[in-house]
């Protein structure tokens, strides 16, 4: 960024972030296929969701005002 400091950054390069490594060649061909770039907002949606954590807790009180409308 043109008004970013020169220290603003990773600590004056006391911070050293390793290259990353290549992708699976699986995840470079979805990359490179149309449809997908047009729809990956819509996957990154479904996989979110699906990811998702909860627990179960026995005996919960249900808001009937909230559950009925």
């Amino acid at each position: 960024m043109e008004d970013e400091r020169a220290n603003s950054c990773c600590r004056s390069g006391k911070f050293v972030l390793v290259p990353l490594r290549d992708p699976p060649q699986e995840f470079k061909k979805l990359f490179e296929d149309p449809l997908f770039l047009v729809k990956d907002k819509s996957y990154n949606s479904i996989f979110a969701f699906t990811s998702m954590d909860a627990s179960f807790v026995e005996n919960a009180r249900i808001d009937e005002t909230l559950a009925n409308a």
